[in-house]
């Protein structure tokens, strides 16, 4: 039976919730840094691949416009830069070589379409190297009349 007014001071129970709480915040940093590092290269690598996927695509419509008899040097690089536009790539981004455009017809025409990704990538983890090249050739037999 206690007395009316008086209370006995008991020591508090702290079952180590605060302990608990330090630990929660530090393994929150420790996996937050880890899912943002595989989020931030997951990004910059499938850019990459965009990238390179764009090239592909680009050297292949100025191929098989080149291999058209009598094509002049202005419609290959229109078509590619139609294809790299369409992805938000404009002509200062790439450069453009063909390679037996003025040849006879049975021979072949050749097309490269090449970047440096410094250039026109986005690094935020700096995964890839900024002096890496990115090239696409595509190469087809020049048609007759």
């Amino acid at each position: 039976m206690s007395t009316p007014g008086i209370t006995i001071a008991t020591p508090r129970r702290d079952n180590g919730h605060r302990s608990r709480r330090g630990a929660v915040l530090v393994e929150t940093a420790l996996v937050l840094v880890i899912l943002l590092a595989l989020t931030f290269g997951v990004m910059e690598y499938g850019h990459f691949v965009h990238t390179r996927h764009t090239l592909e695509g680009a050297a292949q419509r100025g191929a098989r416009t080149a291999i058209l008899n009598g094509i002049p040097a202005q419609e290959v690089e229109a078509a590619v830069a139609q294809a790299m536009g369409a992805s938000g790539y404009d002509d200062t981004e790439y450069s453009l070589e063909v390679a037996g455009l003025d040849d006879p017809e049975g021979t072949d025409v050749t097309v490269t379409v090449s970047c440096v990704w410094g250039e026109i990538g986005i690094r935020p983890m700096g995964l890839i190297s900024s002096e890496t090249a990115i090239q696409a050739t595509v190469t087809m037999r020049k048609e007759g009349p």
